[in-house]
């Protein structure tokens, strides 16, 4: 399954403490390709949602802890999961992205 992380910039993330690198981590290793994808990676194309992602493998063992691969345009039938794990503010860009994915 492709499992997309709506998330802050990856320089960001701190692999001790963050919980969104965990549950990386965990899907990794589920088996699962874990996507990376900014605020504002999300479209709309002729009515179908598009993330733009870059797929990454996270790992607790390595500095930096994320080894990136391709970026790909994924299709919202492509993915089987999405974690919004944006730091505030909630702002305007965050209201369209949540009004994007339902």
């Amino acid at each position: 399954m492709n499992v997309v992380f709506l998330m802050d910039p990856l320089e960001n993330v701190h692999p001790t403490k963050d919980t969104t690198f965990m549950l990386m981590v965990g899907a990794k290793r589920r088996g699962h390709a874990v996507f990376f994808v900014p605020d504002g990676g999300l479209s709309l194309h002729e009515g179908a949602l598009n993330f733009n992602a870059l797929e990454v493998t996270p790992a607790l063992t390595r500095a930096p802890p994320f080894e990136s691969g391709p970026r790909r345009r994924l299709a919202q039938g492509d993915v089987g999961a999405v974690f919004i794990r944006l730091d505030p503010p909630f702002n305007e860009r965050y209201l369209m992205n949540t009004w994007l994915l339902d």
